[in-house]
């Protein structure tokens, strides 16, 4: 069985390396990356959780497995930006196997891209949800 920190890792690892787009977990800097213009960069923030049981296991418990959830923030300047780097995490996570026999999935959350005015400069973003489920 893995476990939630694995998870975390794996997820980071497979969204860095997106071109111009920093990946976070569970905090976001006051200052983040952005150009020579001052406009904000893409960025990702993973907001995991520890993982439970699965709601559904083999009675003997020979593989009790993990259900694993994480919202995946995309924070960009603008509304299009958000959306491309968005559709990059998914084609990377969607349907993907992860450590210990899980697979990811993307949850429909009905998310739609908003704008944080409170932050300068002000940026879009979008929450995905995301879950790894074990599959046997």
């Amino acid at each position: 069985m893995t476990t939630g920190s694995a998870l975390t890792a794996d997820v980071r690892d497979k969204l860095t390396g997106i071109p111009h787009t920093t990946v976070y977990v569970g905090s976001v800097p006051k200052t983040v990356p952005t150009t020579g213009e001052g406009r904000i960069k893409p960025y990702i923030v993973l907001w995991p959780d520890a993982g439970d049981e699965p709601a559904e296991a083999p009675l003997d418990m020979t593989a009790p497995g993990i259900s694993w959830g994480c919202i995946v923030t995309v924070a960009a300047h603008t509304a299009m930006e958000v959306l491309t780097t968005a559709a990059t995490v998914r084609a990377r996570l969607h349907r993907q196997d992860g450590p210990g026999g899980t697979t990811y999935v993307q949850v429909p959350n009905g998310a739609k891209v908003g704008e944080d005015p409170d932050e300068t400069p002000p940026r879009q973003f979008l929450p995905m949800e995301f879950r790894a489920l074990t599959t046997h």
